[in-house]
């Protein structure tokens, strides 16, 4: 930007959750030439309309002290010698928590024609306090910002396209000092498409039950700690959805010509209609609306219904309600912050209302062109269509763990993440922002003089540091290097490396194992967490510590850092054995020196196969008991009780990983079926947190389970961007075909197979750019192979005969 200036509301920068308008009347010239340019970026969301027309929502996410500018081509909606309305909706939420960094608040635009500016943030635009969204309202969750609750009349939506009167809410702007360090976006602009596919499926009525109770979030601490040090919250619209109870519907109800449906609830009651949108949508809730009376409408939203069909407003540790207070008239809502639902229910009270439209404006990732696995068995398809949507609405500006409750960058999901984005989207640029804003981080309230563990976001001094993150950290930056290409990273880490080493020696014992790390030691969700299985010396965080400094070393040349490695990796195995498993943890005798604990993990298992003993497979016994007796597809009870299941984030995933390492390619697709078909069958279609459905049901980490399929079904590896080359490793187990096409930096790369009992046949396209590495399917090694092409442009073709 040239001449932008960073302005806010007058007197309002610092003050918390502020919802303004911002608007700029502006004529194109009739001799204007190129295309229509807006770059804008804000502090900390923004909406942009032309003329009343929704255009765009932004800004990326960026650490402290800096915005990411979006740029915005709206040629198609700018006439020439025509003026124009541009306004500008910004949610200033100057509050820090997992989801935001919480600075204080700004507006910068800026909008050209080829060299020409033609408007730009200053003191002549007009602002708006749009006291219609409340200032004080209950969280949305313990980790995002407050929820939506509007007071809603004509002037809600005039300010964006009516000049001719004075408006309410008009007040006066300052131009800010503070000016963060801009930063291109980076990521793809999102997906803004508007889905209408919501089906009504229930009509009622609903009356309030006092008695009813209802439970505390299992994710707040306390409540109250989150409702941001106001006065004490009034209106908490989703406790008191939580308390209707359905009954049967005694109002009126009638269905027009043009598909408009009308409810006049009885009096004295409320009635509710409950939707269907099909599938999970990850974006902002819209409706258009007649209402004929005041009164309240409250949209609740979620993406699982409970065992009875009925909707939880509170699920999932969210407060997933929208409360909207109108006036008679009729109006067009689209709810400022996205949210991650399949069904809908209007709750109206007092009025007699009249539903247009219920739609969704998508907020997520740009589905590929390509399809990267397709085969002739239609579970393993679900089970990747799955992966591929649960990935599409968790990488948008971050991988986010999930596009509802929290929609935060948490390292080690990334980790799982960035492979899929990769793999899956032909996609390193989400990867690529997120390391960036770690790497920008100085300026975030750190824990424990260490990194943060999610970010971008405000929350680092709330007790929440994980010191296992970080290592991950350092393990994605190795494979994503690889992946992208992009050695700069590798070089603009080096510092941040060696200090975050440096950190952890702090909490070396005498023998160089971790011990007493800060923070909360995360292992993985399962008894594995437990404080009597990983303390005092955790063996699973110091297994992933071990990997960490060889991978570290090997890639910054610091022998000191192997040498200690090698050190871990022969320490950890000798005194962590027992005769049948690796212990949880170990400990000091004061006579025998280290000596194994008496808890055992199966998650340990699968740190200790991953990180330590990958090629040192000289337990092959306890090696074939853990893979036979074990693991997702195992009975309730396995065959030896000592060893405490396994959960998804992320003992599983390190044991599909061990799988597909160990050729064990047929029990991966057995496992894989067990765990992400059930998901399927009893969610909304996503991948899970959890083997339970209480909490998350669409995290971004489980669309590895679509990796498994491409890289070691399909056998299409990612590209090595730094070496040039491209892995082809089928296994095709019982499958018939298998197909699929990624898009790398060298163009499209085409694979697909076909195979019988006694023959095999592959066919792929890869670049010219890159040197094929290609694995004949371990059944047909031996056999006798017809090369029909391979040629230097990488085309290839061959049938192998058994």
């Amino acid at each position: 930007m040239k001449l932008a200036k960073p302005i806010f509301l007058k007197g309002l920068y610092l003050e918390k959750n502020i919802q303004a308008g911002f608007r700029k009347a502006v004529r194109l010239p009739e001799n204007s030439d190129g295309a229509c340019l807006l770059e804008i970026t804000a502090r900390t969301f923004y909406r942009l309309y032309v003329d009343g027309q929704l255009i765009g929502h932004g800004p990326a996410r960026a650490a402290h002290g800096h915005a990411r500018v979006d740029v915005l081509d709206i040629t198609a909606v700018m006439t020439k010698g025509r003026e124009h309305m541009l306004a500008v909706e910004l949610a200033g939420y100057n509050d820090p928590n997992v989801y935001v960094t919480g600075e204080s608040s700004f507006l910068m635009a800026e909008l050209t024609v080829g060299d020409t500016v033609l408007a730009y943030t200053d003191h002549s635009w007009q602002g708006f306090r749009l006291y219609q969204r409340r200032q004080l309202t209950e969280a949305f969750s313990h980790a995002r910002c407050l929820g939506e609750t509007y007071d809603l009349d004509r002037s809600f939506i005039d300010w964006r396209t009516n000049a001719a009167e004075e408006l309410a809410g008009r007040t006066g702007l300052e131009e800010l000092a503070e000016r963060p360090v801009l930063l291109p976006r980076v990521v793809p602009l999102p997906d803004l498409r508007v889905a209408r596919n919501a089906r009504l499926i229930a009509v009622h009525d609903t009356e309030v039950d006092p008695n009813l109770a209802v439970a505390a979030h299992p994710h707040f601490r306390e409540e109250a700690d989150h409702f941001h040090a106001f006065p004490p919250v009034v209106d908490r619209p989703s406790v008191a959805c939580s308390q209707e109870i359905p009954l049967p519907f005694t109002g009126i109800q009638r269905l027009d010509q043009d598909h408009h449906f009308t409810i006049q609830p009885a009096p004295g009651r409320a009635a509710a209609l409950a939707y269907d949108f099909g599938e999970m949508n990850s974006g902002f809730i819209g409706i258009e609306f007649t209402c004929l009376e005041a009164g309240t409408l409250d949209l609740v939203f979620t993406d699982l219904l409970e065992d009875r069909g009925t909707f939880n407003p509170r699920r999932s540790g969210s407060n997933s309600v929208i409360r909207l207070n109108s006036r008679p008239g009729r109006y067009t809502f689209v709810s400022f912050e996205p949210h991650a639902f399949r069904y809908v229910k209007l709750i109206v009270r007092g009025q007699t209302f009249t539903v247009h439209d219920l739609f969704t404006v998508l907020y997520q990732f740009q589905p590929p062109l390509q399809k990267a696995f397709l085969c002739n068995d239609g579970e393993l398809n679900r089970i990747y269509e799955a992966a591929e949507k649960t990935l599409v609405m968790n990488a948008l500006d971050v991988f986010m763990d999930c596009p509802g409750r929290e929609r935060a960058g948490w390292l080690c999901d990334s980790y799982w993440s960035g492979r899929a984005a990769r793999l899956m989207l032909g996609d390193t640029s989400v990867e690529r922002a997120m390391l960036d804003n770690f790497l920008r981080s100085d300026q975030a309230p750190l824990a424990e003089g260490f990194f943060p563990v999610c970010y971008p976001s405000g929350f680092a001094n709330q007790g929440c540091f994980i010191p296992n993150w970080p290592l991950f950290l350092m393990l994605e930056l190795d494979e994503y290097v690889c992946r992208s290409g992009d050695t700069q990273m590798l070089a603009d880490y080096r510092q941040t490396v060696e200090n975050l080493i440096g950190q952890f020696t702090r909490y070396e014992n005498a023998k160089g194992l971790l011990e007493n790390l800060p923070g909360y030691v995360f292992v993985e969700w399962s008894s594995a967490n437990l404080e009597a299985y990983k303390s005092p010396i955790s063996v699973g965080t110091n297994a992933l510590y071990a990997h960490v400094l060889k991978r570290a070393g090997d890639i910054y040349r610091k022998p000191e850092w192997t040498d200690k490695a090698d050190r871990l990796q022969s320490l950890l195995p000798s005194n962590a054995f027992t005769g049948s498993w690796y212990a949880d943890s170990l400990r000091h005798d004061p006579e025998r020196g280290l000596t194994p604990g008496s808890l055992f993990s199966e998650a340990v298992q699968y740190y200790m196969l991953r990180f330590v003993a990958s090629e040192r497979d000289d337990r092959p016994e306890m090696v074939r008991r853990l893979i036979e007796a074990h693991g997702p597809a195992a009975p309730q009870l396995a065959m030896d009780g000592a060893l405490a299941r396994a959960n998804v984030f992320i003992g599983y995933f390190l044991r599909f990983d061990l799988l597909a390492d160990r050729g064990e390619h047929r029990r991966l697709l057995q496992e894989m079926r067990a765990l992400f078909s059930h998901m399927i069958d009893n969610g909304p279609g996503t991948l899970w947190e959890h083997t339970w459905s209480s909490d998350s049901v669409c995290h971004g980490f489980a669309s590895h389970a679509g990796v498994w399929l491409v890289r070691d079904i399909l056998g299409l590896h990612a590209p090595d961007e730094l070496n040039r080359t491209v892995r082809l490793a089928p296994h095709p187990c019982d499958l018939k075909w298998c197909k699929g096409a990624l898009s790398c930096q060298g163009g499209t790369i085409s694979v697909e197979w076909h195979r019988t009992e006694s023959r095999f046949e592959l066919m792929a396209h890869v670049p010219d750019r890159y040197e094929v590495l290609l694995e004949i399917p371990p059944p047909f090694a031996h056999g006798t192979r017809m090369d029909k092409s391979i040629s230097s442009k990488g085309q290839i073709h061959f049938i192998i005969n058994k």
